[in-house]
C-alpha cells in the first residue's frame, strides 16, 4: 500500500479560514479545469463552492453525513488539486507511508495521552470541517478511506499542547516509530513557533 503523509502549515484554525480566503479563486479556477471534460466537474462541489462564497463560514457546517460529504469533496478538491506551494507551505520532507503511522497508533495507543490518541486518529481517518469527526467522520459514505486522499489538521491550540506531549514520550520501540515522531515533532515545531496549525494530507 504505497500511501504517503504529508505535512504542511496552515492557518491557526486549520483548513476553514484558508478556504474561504482562496474560495473566489478557486471557483475561477474550477469551471475552466473542466471545459473540455464537462462531464467530470461535480455540480455538488461547484455548488457548495459558491455557497461558500456567499454564505461563508456557515456553507460548510454538516449536520448530516450527506452534507458532511460534499463538504470533504470540497476540501479534498481544494487541497489536493487546487493548492500550491504559495497556499499550503511544506512543513517538512517527510513522505512516510501510513502503514508506519498506523503502527506509530498501536504504540500510542499504550504510551499516549487520550488527547495525543485522538490526534493520532485525525491523522489516520482525516477530519472534517463545520463538525466533530468523531461524530461524523471524514469521508463518512466512503467504505475506502483512502480512496480519495485524506485531510487531516491540528490547530494552532492543538499543535501546542501535542508538542510537549510527543516530547515526553518514551523511546519508541522501532525506527519505523522513531520516524513518524520525528517529523511530527518537525512539523509541530514551525507550527508552535509561527503560531500556526499543521495540515496533513494522505494519498
Amino acid at each position: 500500500m504505497s500511501i504517503r503523509v504529508m505535512w504542511y502549515l496552515g492557518p491557526a484554525d486549520g483548513i476553514t479560514s484558508l478556504i474561504l480566503a482562496h474560495i473566489h479563486a478557486f471557483l475561477q479556477w474550477y469551471v475552466p479545469r473542466f471545459t473540455d471534460a464537462p462531464d467530470e466537474l461535480d455540480p455538488q462541489i461547484f455548488a457548495l463552492a459558491r455557497q461558500v462564497a456567499v454564505r461563508g463560514t456557515a456553507a460548510l457546517q454538516a449536520d448530516t453525513t450527506i452534507q458532511a460529504a460534499h463538504i470533504d469533496a470540497l476540501v479534498e478538491e481544494f487541497c489536493f488539486n487546487f493548492s500550491s506551494d504559495d497556499i499550503l507551505d511544506d512543513a517538512g520532507p517527510s513522505l512516510l507511508n501510513v502503514t508506519y503511522y498506523q503502527q506509530c497508533a498501536g504504540w500510542l495507543g499504550a504510551h499516549g495521552s487520550p488527547f495525543t490518541q485522538q490526534m493520532w486518529e485525525y491523522l489516520l481517518g482525516g477530519r472534517g470541517i463545520g463538525r466533530d469527526s468523531r461524530l461524523i467522520p471524514f469521508h463518512p459514505l466512503t467504505p475506502d478511506r483512502y480512496e480519495h486522499g485524506l485531510v487531516a489538521y491540528w490547530t494552532a491550540q492543538e499543535c501546542q499542547r501535542l508538542l510537549p506531549e510527543l516530547r515526553s514520550l518514551p523511546p519508541p520501540p522501532t525506527q519505523d516509530v522513531q520516524n513518524c515522531l520525528h517529523w511530527s515533532i518537525v512539523a509541530l515545531e514551525q507550527a508552535v513557533q509561527q503560531h500556526r496549525s499543521v495540515i496533513i494530507l494522505t494519498v
